[in-house]
């Protein structure tokens, strides 16, 4: 494992790749985030351990020595690349060298640059979703229906008439009167029966009425003889 032991404020701490020591703390780059160097009168890195923003100074002298252990923890915050990225940046390294040996010529890595960093800026082609059917959303709500009122009337029952009963008739036939007054009470009603207790009113009427002429016919006929 690769370390480097350095001062502040006078008190050693170590780098090594897994984090750094100081004194008895020992803090892992894998706990720290945000991590940043700064330069300047007063160089120092800053990072974030357990919620807390913490700050290393450092000299210039040894900013060599100690930035490739920092770099070596962002990198290792850095979301990994896809495998084409890394395949281009191989690529134009051995072109790159080709170069260098003079086996290709200025143009043609300048080509082959071209499209290489063209490959690793572009952006990969995103996953086609899957469908997804449209959701009907459905209100359950009740369903009121309209009550219809029902009107009940009364329909009138017509009392059956039949006529009048035998016992009306004899009745109204041997009482002429009385049939006269009982076709009065049940003409409204009763008119089938009204109309037979005033035939047979009238009918009882008729053969009184003839009776007497018999019996007056009867009598002037005995007293004439008798004469």
């Amino acid at each position: 494992m690769n370390s480097y032991t350095g001062q502040v404020n006078g008190k050693p701490i170590v780098y090594t790749d897994d984090g750094i020591q100081f004194g008895n703390s020992i803090l892992p780059f894998a706990e720290m985030s945000d991590i940043v160097l700064k330069d300047g009168e007063s160089p120092a890195w800053q990072f974030t351990y357990k919620g807390r923003r913490m700050q290393v100074p450092y000299s210039l002298s040894e900013k060599d020595m100690i930035e490739p252990f920092l770099l070596g923890a962002i990198n290792k915050d850095l979301p990994e690349q896809p495998k084409e990225t890394k395949g281009a940046v191989e690529k134009l390294k051995e072109a790159k060298q080709l170069l260098d040996e003079g086996i290709i010529s200025e143009e043609e890595f300048q080509t082959v640059k071209s499209r290489l960093l063209d490959e690793m800026v572009s952006e990969p082609p995103k996953a086609e979703e899957p469908y997804v059917a449209p959701q009907t959303q459905i209100n359950a709500e009740p369903v009121q229906t309209p009550v219809q009122e029902v009107q009940t009337r009364a329909v009138p029952v017509t009392p059956t008439d039949e006529g009048a009963t035998t016992g009306m008739k004899v009745l109204s036939f041997l009482f002429p009167i009385v049939g006269l007054i009982l076709f009065i009470i049940d003409r409204d009603k009763k008119p089938a029966a009204a109309k037979d207790e005033l035939k047979w009113a009238g009918i009882g009427c008729g053969v009184g009425i003839l009776g007497y002429i018999l019996l007056f016919a009867m009598g002037a006929c005995s007293g004439y003889y008798y004469y």
